[in-house]
């Protein structure tokens, strides 16, 4: 965190840029992870046995695990764009119209 602090401080490249590189050089160990986990759980589980099976499953996994990725990215810019908003509307119900106009 202190190096993209100092980074940032110098102008070095943007927050976007570097939340994006982040995600690309981590999702492929997150997603070895993950599928190690996946595949203890399948053995666990008993389900069916077979190459092919296993393989099907931990495609699967992947595609899902991708696919979370991308929608927390959304989600998030979704929530980075709209906190400000629904604070707003949420606060606005709760206080009188003379405290909104000091805060």
């Amino acid at each position: 965190k202190k190096f993209y602090l100092a980074d940032a401080s110098a102008k070095l490249y943007k927050a976007s840029s570097y939340y994006l590189a982040k995600v690309v050089a981590t999702t492929p160990f997150n997603a070895f992870g993950m599928l190690c986990y996946v595949m203890v759980l399948y053995g666990m589980a008993g389900l069916r046995p077979g190459l092919v099976h296993v393989a099907k499953f931990g495609c699967l996994a992947i595609l899902l695990y991708l696919i979370a990725i991308q929608v927390g990215l959304k989600m998030l810019l979704w929530l980075y764009l709209a906190k400000f908003w629904f604070l707003r509307r949420f606060w606005a119900t709760f206080l009188p119209a003379e405290e909104l106009s000091q805060a």
